[in-house]
């Protein structure tokens, strides 16, 4: 008893399946873009149908000549109007191609077919005649090459069967050889749900391909425009040839060529002297380092490459390797970023340090080194190329979470880009920021990280500093070892205190990234500029606490 009632609630599941599928499918019908899609050859599959109806006609004129019908000024009759009528048909289309839709021209053509059977079937036999099943392969054509929704596909199938036997039936001779008709009706019912099930499957296969190109392309869409308007150049290097094989266009904002002046060209051709020396050691460790089995995932250096103007810039360069199964590198991937400035700035910060040692006011010094600080804490761009890696996979295998994945990509580098001068932000700004943080770091890690917001709506005008609760999220990541058994859970809420809390569980790294503490001093000067109330961070039991006042 148990298994029928179990066996009969999986075929009522079935059942309501069905019915959300054919749900689905008639509100897809509906949709403007999608016949636009499903009806783009419509204007062949008309000449196709006409030619063939036009030489069809003129055939079976030549075949009643040659035949001797009896009927014959009856069929030639019949025929030339059927021939005017198609030919006309496909004229005044022609005539008004840009003003109606094409489809309105596919019916009038099926049904001069359904009107035409009947007559020529008479004159030339009768129920002997093999016009008896022309209403059979009108049907056939009508659902194997008309790309209408099912629903309008069926209908008028039902009308042109209908249309052939009004017209049929007073001509049928007496007496009525009823087994005959029967027999031909069984085959139009057969003929029939046959070509229901190929139009609904065609309608469902359609439509499935129809949105999957859509979602695609817009995936497609969103990541050229990123790398079109990315300040970072994402390339990739034959490793056997050393010459590039892609390069994004925002080359031409960091070294003035278009992509195709360089994409065949030698690497080293674009380097200093030194910078090809130092390409040449970087790829011969890194392909050592592979065949030993111990190889990082990515590579870090800076190079000096030359411009089209004629000067340098300094870049930064992230490489990943492609290799084959034997441990040889195949290809190089990489991502290049302008380091000039910050090359520049190094350098200040060398003239900054020596008046450092010079100046004797406290004040002076930490407001020194907090523009020290603040030069070298720019946004990594580790985070930057593990994030287009994880986007390059989503293009693939989910197109709808890439496109997800590339807009949460996009607002946290506008909040960079918006906020990184201001002095304070509100906490609702601030949090904005950091759930689409959140979301590139949960589908980053999966379910290793989990996170818990819980911030009272009156708090969300307070204020504080920008990036600061992004750099103790990215401090709880970097230093806590996590997976999917012993996931790194952070919780996020404001305390009695009107302190800002960022509590996660300790799951100390014990070799790997060290701590210097230079990021959470970097935080404590920023609010020492701002309030006398004074951030909090430390360990607590099994938990690591870090606490900054709203202001």
């Amino acid at each position: 008893m148990r298994a029928f009632v179990q066996a009969f609630y999986r075929k009522m599941m079935m059942f309501n399946d069905l019915i959300e599928a054919f749900r689905k499918l008639k509100q897809v019908n509906r949709e403007p873009a999608y016949r636009e899609y499903r009806e783009q050859y419509l204007e062949l599959i008309l000449a196709v149908l006409t030619t063939f109806a036009a030489i069809d006609i003129l055939g079976g004129m030549l075949i009643d000549y040659l035949g001797n019908q009896p009927h014959l000024i009856d069929l030639l009759i019949v025929r030339v109007v059927f021939f005017v009528l198609v030919v006309s048909n496909f004229a005044v289309y022609l005539f008004l191609a840009n003003r109606l839709p094409v489809r309105i021209f596919i019916y009038p053509l099926f049904y001069v077919f359904a009107i035409a059977s009947p007559l020529l079937t008479y004159f030339t036999g009768g129920m002997e005649s093999p016009y008896w099943f022309e209403i059979i392969f009108i049907l056939i054509t009508w659902f194997m090459m008309i790309p209408f929704s099912y629903k309008r596909l069926g209908i008028h199938a039902l009308i042109l069967a209908a249309v052939y036997s009004l017209i049929m039936i007073p001509l049928i001779p007496q007496p009525i050889n009823w087994i005959e008709v029967t027999e031909h009706g069984m085959i139009f019912i057969a003929v029939f749900i046959l070509g229901m099930m190929v139009a609904i499957f065609n309608n469902l296969f359609s439509s499935s391909v129809f949105f999957s190109e859509q979602r695609i392309a817009k995936s497609e869409k969103r990541f050229r425009m990123f790398t079109q308007n990315s300040l970072d150049v994402v390339w990739t290097m034959d490793m056997k040839s050393r010459c590039f094989t892609y390069m994004s266009p925002s080359v031409f904002n960091l070294r003035g060529y278009r992509p195709e002046e360089l994409i065949g060209r030698p690497v080293e051709e674009s380097l200093t002297p030194q910078s090809q020396i130092k390409v040449r050691e970087m790829l011969g460790k890194a392909q050592d380092e592979i065949r030993k089995g111990n190889m990082e995932k990515v590579v870090v250096g800076e190079l000096e490459q030359y411009t089209k103007s004629g000067g340098t810039i300094w870049i930064e360069v992230i490489v990943s390797f492609v290799t084959d199964d034997e441990g040889e590198i195949m290809e190089v991937v990489g991502d290049s970023r302008n380091i000039t400035d910050r090359k520049r700035a190094e350098a200040e910060l060398l003239k900054i340090q020596d008046q450092l040692r010079e100046e004797s006011k406290m004040l002076q010094q930490e407001n020194l080194r907090i523009q020290y600080e603040s030069l070298k804490n720019q946004i990594n761009p580790h985070f930057l190329f593990n994030s287009l890696n994880v986007l390059t996979s989503l293009i693939k295998l989910d197109p709808g979470l890439a496109e997800k994945f590339t807009e949460q990509m996009a607002k946290v580098y506008r909040y960079v880009l918006e906020h990184k001068e201001e002095d304070t932000v509100t906490l609702q700004t601030e949090l904005d920021f950091i759930r689409s943080y959140i979301f590139l770091l949960e589908i980053r890690f999966q379910d290793k990280v989990r996170f818990e917001i819980d911030i009272p709506e009156n708090y969300l005008n307070r204020h504080v500093p920008p990036l600061t609760v992004q750099l103790l999220i990215e401090n709880a990541v970097k230093h806590n070892t996590f997976s999917k058994r012993n996931p790194l859970q952070v919780k996020i809420f404001v305390d009695g205190d009107d302190y800002f809390n960022i509590v996660n569980n300790l799951q100390k790294r014990e070799v790997g990234m060290g701590s210097t503490a230079v990021g959470l001093q970097n935080i404590r000067e920023r609010f020492g500029q701002l309030t006398d109330r004074m951030p909090e961070f430390g360990e607590r039991g099994e938990e690591f606490v870090a606490r900054i006042p709203l202001l």
